[in-house]
C-alpha cells in the first residue's frame, strides 16, 4: 500500500546518494572536514566498506543496480592499480570491454587478449590493434605486421609503412593483400619519389628491380617509365632499354606495342635511333623503324627494311629522302634519287653549268628545258649574246614554246649598238647559226610552212645580211659589198629598227658614193644586186651550218 510505495521510494533515495561519485570513487557524499582526518589506510577501507554497504543494499532491494555498482568498484579499483580486481568487477559490471581498454592501456596485452578472447570476442580486434601500434612504435615491424594480418587491417599496416618512409614495404603489403589500392598507393610512391630528387629515383629503381624479381613484369616496366632524371642520359636509356626488354621477353605483343610507343619516341629524342629502330624491328613495327632510321639519316638501313620487309614503305623512304637532300643542299646526292629535283634545286641555286651537265645525260627534252630556263635567266640580266651561244652550242629545238625566246634573241642583237662592225661578225654568225638550225628543225615539225616559220625565215636571212656584212667590213677592197648589204637591209625595216637601219645605209652609202639615182632607186637597185649577190642560206634537211 502507500507505506510501502514510501519505504521503496526512501531506499531509492538513499542508494542513490550511496552510489553517486563524488572523490576518488567514493559511492555516496562525503563530509570532507572528517575524512581528511583519516589515514590513508583507514581512507581505502572507509571507501571499500562503503562499497560492502552499497553491494548489501542493493542485494536486499534494488539487485537491478548490482551492475552499475561493480562498474563504479572496478573505476575504483583501475584508480587503485588493482587490474585484476578491477578486471572481476568489469565483468561482473557486464562491461568486459572496459577491463579489455584497462588492459591495453597498461600494455598488458596478454591480459587484455585473454580477457578479450574469454569475455568479449568483438574486442579481440582492439587488442590486436593496439599491440600492433606499439610494436610499430618499437620498431617490431614483422610482428605488428603478423598483428594486423590476424586483426585482418593490413591497411593499418600500410598506413604504418609509409608514416615511416617504408615504401617497399607497404607496395609489398599493399600487392599481396589489398591489390585494388595498389595504383593508388604507386602513384603516392612516385609523388613522393619526385620530391626527393636522386634519392627518389634510386627508390623508384629499387621498387623496379623488386617488382622484377617477384616476377611483376607489367608493374617492373611501369616503374623503369616512370623515371625522370634528365640530366643522366645513360641512365635514361637503360632505364628505358629495361622496359623495353621485359615487355617484349614477358607481357606480350599488346602490351609491348604500347610500351614501345613510349620508348621508341625517347630514345629518339636522346640519339639512340639505330637502338630504338632494332626495337621497333623485334614488334614487326616496320613504319616507326623506317622513322627511326631517317631521323638518325641512316638512309641506307631505312631503305633496306622497306625494300626486305615491306616494300609498301619504299616510296615513303624516297620522299622523306629527297626532302632531306633538299633541306641538307646535297644535290649532288640528290641527282640519283630524283633527277628533276636535283635540277630544280641547280635552277634555284643558279648553278646552271653542274643543272645543264646533268640534264645533257637524261634525254634532249629535259636538257632543252632547262636551257630554256638558263636562256630566259641570261636576257633578263642582259647577256643575250650568252643565250644565243648557249643555243649555238646545245641546239635550236622547233619548240612552240621557246619561239618567243628566239624573237626575244633577234630583237636584243638587231637593236643593241656596236655591231656595225667587223668585230661584231661571230655574234651575228651565231644568231644565223641558231636561226638556220630552228628553221632546219621546224621544216621537219608540225609547224612547218606557218606564219612562225615564215618569220624565222626571214629573221635568218636578215641575220645572214648582218653577219656578211660584218665579214665584208673586214676586208677593204668589200666596203662596198657591205654598204649595199646595209641598203639592202632597208627591205626588212618591218622586223629590225627603221631609224637604225637608214642611218647604217645613208652612212654607208655616202661614203661609197652609192647615191646614184636618189634615195629609192638606190635602195631598191642595191637591195636586189645584194640579193642575188648573197642569198638566204638554203635551209634543207640534213644541211650543214651556214
Amino acid at each position: 500500500g502507500p507505506s510501502a510505495t514510501c519505504q521503496q521510494g526512501s531506499l531509492h533515495g538513499l542508494f542513490g546518494a550511496l552510489i553517486q561519485p563524488r572523490v576518488c570513487g567514493a559511492p555516496f557524499p562525503i563530509c570532507w572536514s572528517q575524512v581528511m582526518l583519516f589515514p590513508s589506510c583507514h581512507f581505502l577501507y572507509f571507501i571499500c566498506s562503503m562499497f560492502d554497504f552499497a553491494f548489501e543494499l542493493a542485494r536486499l532491494s534494488l539487485k537491478q543496480k548490482l551492475p552499475e555498482i561493480h562498474f563504479k568498484y572496478g573505476s575504483f579499483l583501475e584508480d587503485e592499480g588493482k587490474f585484476e580486481e578491477a578486471e572481476v568487477e568489469f565483468v561482473k559490471a557486464g562491461k568486459p570491454k572496459e577491463a579489455v581498454l584497462m588492459y591495453a592501456h597498461a600494455q598488458n596485452w596478454a591480459a587484455a587478449q585473454r580477457v578479450a578472447e574469454a569475455h568479449d570476442p568483438d574486442s579481440v580486434l582492439i587488442v590486436l590493434v593496439g599491440q600492433a601500434d606499439a610494436a610499430f612504435k618499437q620498431k617490431e615491424f614483422s610482428k605488428a605486421e603478423a598483428l594486423l594480418l590476424r586483426a585482418q587491417r593490413l591497411d593499418l599496416a600500410v598506413k604504418h609503412y609509409k608514416e615511416a618512409g617504408m615504401w617497399a614495404d607497404a607496395l609489398r603489403v599493399c600487392k599481396e593483400y589489398l591489390p585494388g589500392d595498389l595504383e593508388a598507393l604507386q602513384e603516392a610512391y612516385e609523388r613522393e619519389a619526385a620530391k626527393k630528387g636522386p634519392r627518389g629515383i634510386e627508390g623508384i629503381l629499387e621498387q623496379a628491380r623488386e617488382w622484377e624479381q617477384a616476377g611483376e613484369y607489367s608493374r617492373a616496366v611501369d616503374c623503369y617509365l616512370k623515371v625522370r632524371d634528365p640530366g643522366n642520359n645513360t641512365r635514361m636509356e637503360k632505364c628505358w632499354m629495361k622496359a623495353a626488354e621485359l615487355s617484349i621477353k614477358f607481357l606480350g605483343q599488346p602490351r609491348s606495342i604500347e610500351v614501345m610507343r613510349t620508348v621508341g619516341p625517347q630514345l629518339v629524342s636522346i640519339g639512340k635511333f639505330n637502338v630504338a629502330a632494332e626495337l621497333y624491328l623485334n614488334l614487326d613495327m616496320i613504319k616507326e623503324a623506317i622513322d627511326a632510321f631517317m631521323e638518325g639519316e641512316e638512309w641506307n638501313k631505312a631503305k633496306r627494311v622497306a625494300k626486305e620487309l615491306d616494300p609498301r614503305y619504299e616510296e615513303y623512304v624516297d620522299q622523306h629522302y629527297k626532302e632531306y637532300l633538299k633541306d641538307q643542299g646535297k644535290v649532288d646526292s640528290l641527282v640519283g634519287v630524283d633527277v628533276m629535283a636535283a635540277l630544280d634545286m641547280y635552277v634555284e641555286r643558279e648553278q646552271w653549268e653542274k643543272c645543264l651537265e646533268t640534264a645533257a645525260k637524261q634525254n634532249y627534252k629535259v636538257l632543252h628545258k632547262y636551257v630554256a630556263l638558263y636562256a630566259t635567266h641570261l636576257i633578263q640580266e642582259g647577256s643575250w649574246d650568252k643565250a644565243v651561244a648557249l643555243y649555238v652550242q646545245h641546239g635550236t629545238p622547233a619548240n612552240s614554246q621557246n619561239f618567243n625566246i628566239y624573237k626575244r634573241l633577234f630583237v636584243e642583237m638587231v637593236n643593241v649598238a656596236g655591231m656595225n662592225n667587223a668585230e661584231a661578225y661571230s655574234s651575228w654568225a651565231d644568231l644565223r647559226d641558231l636561226l638556220f638550225n630552228l628553221c632546219e628543225n621546224l621544216v621537219k615539225s608540225s609547224d612547218a610552212n606557218t606564219p612562225a616559220h615564215e618569220e624565222f625565215e626571214t629573221m635568218l636571212l636578215v641575220s645572214h645580211y648582218y653577219a656578211t656584212r660584218a665579214a665584208a667590213q673586214s676586208i677593204k677592197q668589200l666596203d662596198t659589198v657591205a654598204a649595199k648589204l646595209s641598203i639592202s637591209l632597208l627591205r626588212h625595216t618591218d622586223i629590225i629598227p627603221a631609224d637604225k637601219a637608214f642611218y647604217e645605209a645613208g652612212t654607208a652609202a655616202k661614203v661609197r658614193g652609192l647615191w646614184g639615182g636618189g634615195p629609192l632607186r638606190a635602195q631598191v637597185h642595191c637591195a636586189k644586186d645584194v640579193q642575188a649577190q648573197f642569198p638566204a642560206p638554203p635551209v634543207e634537211t640534213n644541211t650543214g651550218n651556214a
